[in-house]
């Protein structure tokens, strides 16, 4: 899949997962490592181009250089909730970041042009943007993400 001609890096696999706390806590402990955990409020998000408010919980880890991040949704309707509900617990979407907006913007014709359904769109001015695509068998998400910064983590666990 060629996304952009623009820089692009993959930069995690994501798992959903119904209880991020107990999830993050148990594999802080397994693998000796912390999460860094947010609430996220987008402050515009289409969900399959109906405007839908959502909230949701992330949290990120480092282990052996892999990034890792756990999504629990926590309320409105959002790929993810739709992910869990149809296939529990487990690996959902892959996420590639972009350095600047415009080639995410690219990125996201590119693949609407090679047939991937675009299924969920969030926005948060000043942070981050980020949308979701539906790989052609649907069973992956597909997130591209540009990120302008990030505040520091509501927790820690570890």
């Amino acid at each position: 899949m060629s996304l952009t001609p623009h820089p692009i890096s993959f930069c995690h696999r994501s798992t959903l997962v119904e209880d991020l706390d107990a999830t993050a806590e148990q594999l802080a402990e397994t693998l000796s490592i912390q999460w860094n955990v947010w609430m996220v409020k987008p402050d515009h998000c289409t969900v399959r181009g109906v405007d839908t408010p959502f909230m949701f919980k992330m949290a990120f880890a480092r282990h052996t250089g892999t990034r890792m991040e756990l999504i629990a949704p926590l309320n409105g309707a959002s790929m993810y909730a739709e992910y869990l509900q149809k296939r529990g617990e487990g690996h959902s979407l892959s996420c590639y970041t972009f350095p600047e907006l415009d080639a995410l913007k690219y990125a996201q014709r590119d693949l609407q042009a090679k047939g991937y359904t675009l299924v969920q769109q969030a926005v948060t001015q000043g942070l981050f943007e980020f949308c979701l695509f539906e790989s052609n068998d649907g069973e992956e998400l597909i997130e591209l993400l540009h990120i302008r910064g990030l505040a520091a983590p509501d927790r820690t666990i570890s």
